[in-house]
């Protein structure tokens, strides 16, 4: 389909079933950052806003708009670094249309990415204890390692986590009641209940175990996929500067310094 355009005009009609009009001589660079930076302030004081009202950034990402707006800031920007360093316009819509359509099937699939907030799972040199509490429920140390991070985790690793309901024995489940997602092994579990035990000092008896690792099954988001070691370290280290008498070296070493004591 075509149009009249006034004489002088800097649009231009493009002869297809789908007709738009774009202006010819757009400077994309300088428009994609302006959509950027207004996208950006606006994430910020979108969280702000939202911070002020005592809602956790967890809690924000639950939110679709917000998981959006963040996307769309992402983006834009992406496309902005890509025209940037002189990447074709044609180029750069490709990329950031890949990009987003795998953030799309992510979003959709359930994944999600949480750090490790103590050193709750983190194993160390010392096993026995823990063979020693799975060997008392039937599992020996040849079953063990066949579970999902069977070698533990530790404050500021990335956990890539997937929502799920078919939990079994050995999973490393996530649980999203707090601000920050607590995330031990799965000992045992049935229709209603998810019992955990962290990997580093599991009770010598599953009867002692502590009441709040007795979960509702519908507060487990799913489990813990894989592990980027150290993948978050800068969100755990924002925690440990909370704590004057806490050192960098320490926190990440013991996991509870600062508000991440609360989360062992």
């Amino acid at each position: 389909m075509f149009g009249l355009l006034p004489p002088g005009s800097d649009l231009f009609i493009l002869p297809s079933f789908n007709s738009y009009m774009i202006p010819k001589n757009i400077d994309d660079k300088a428009l994609a950052w302006k959509v950027s930076l207004f996208l950006f302030l606006s994430s910020v004081l979108s969280a702000a806003v939202n911070a002020s009202r005592g809602i956790a950034l967890g809690e924000m990402f639950g939110n679709p708009l917000f998981r959006a707006l963040v996307a769309a800031t992402f983006l834009s920007l992406l496309f902005w670094l890509m025209r940037n360093f002189n990447v074709s316009r044609n180029r750069s819509l490709a990329a950031v249309a890949v990009i987003a359509a795998v953030m799309l099937v992510i979003g959709a699939s359930g994944i999600r990415a949480y750090v490790v907030m103590s050193n709750s799972m983190r194993q160390g040199n010392d096993t026995s204890r823990l063979y020693f509490f799975w060997g008392k429920l039937g599992y020996s140390k040849e079953n063990f390692s066949s579970f999902p991070s069977s070698g533990g985790f530790q404050a500021g690793d990335l956990l890539i986590a997937a929502r799920t309901d078919n939990l079994k024995i050995g999973d490393v489940a996530v649980d999203v009641r707090s601000d920050i997602p607590l995330t031990h092994r799965i000992f045992f579990l049935n229709e209603t209940a998810v019992i955990t035990t962290g990997d580093s000092y599991p009770p010598i008896d599953a009867r002692n175990i502590q009441q709040r690792e007795i979960r509702p099954r519908g507060g487990i988001y799913g489990k813990v996929l894989f592990v980027v070691p150290k993948g978050g370290i800068l969100k755990v280290m924002g925690y440990c500067l909370k704590d004057p008498s806490c050192s960098p070296p320490e926190c990440l070493d013991k996991g509870n310094c600062g508000d991440t004591r609360a989360y062992e």
